[in-house]
């Protein structure tokens, strides 16, 4: 199997030359060129080629392309920033801006939330439209 993936589209020329065309290829397949395959022939042929089928393709759950969205670098630091900006915030404020003083941290978290939401949603229509083509 090994020989056949390395060979160049000039040895498969040959190969085909050599095997005195589609009468050769046929009698090398044990394929009837009037008949072609039987029914029968089949389990006989999957066993020895082997089966291509192929698993159903599944689209990733709108959650996990969430948190791939969230793995962005820049919207790391956008994270880390927000955490930073509540913390310095509270302990410099004074006790009368308590309430005030969350309004930068949670403007940063909230921005991060539309721009991964928005980029996971578009990903999401995107996956299920493939996988339904496929």
């Amino acid at each position: 199997m090994k020989a056949y993936k390395s060979r160049i589209f000039d040895e498969e020329i040959i190969g085909c030359q050599s095997l005195d065309k589609i009468e050769g290829i046929s009698n090398k397949l044990k394929v009837d060129i009037t008949q072609g395959l039987s029914g029968k022939d089949f389990p006989q042929r999957t066993n020895f080629f082997g089966n291509n089928y192929r698993e159903p393709l599944k689209a990733k759950t709108f959650c996990k392309i969430f948190f791939e969205a969230l793995d962005d670098f820049m919207l790391k630091v956008l994270i880390v920033a927000a955490t930073g900006s509540l913390i310095f915030e509270y302990i410099g404020a004074d006790p009368s801006h308590y309430s005030t003083a969350w309004f930068d941290g949670a403007a940063i978290y909230l921005a991060v939330l539309i721009v991964s939401g928005f980029s996971a949603l578009v990903d999401w229509r995107k996956e299920r439209e493939f996988v339904k083509r496929s």
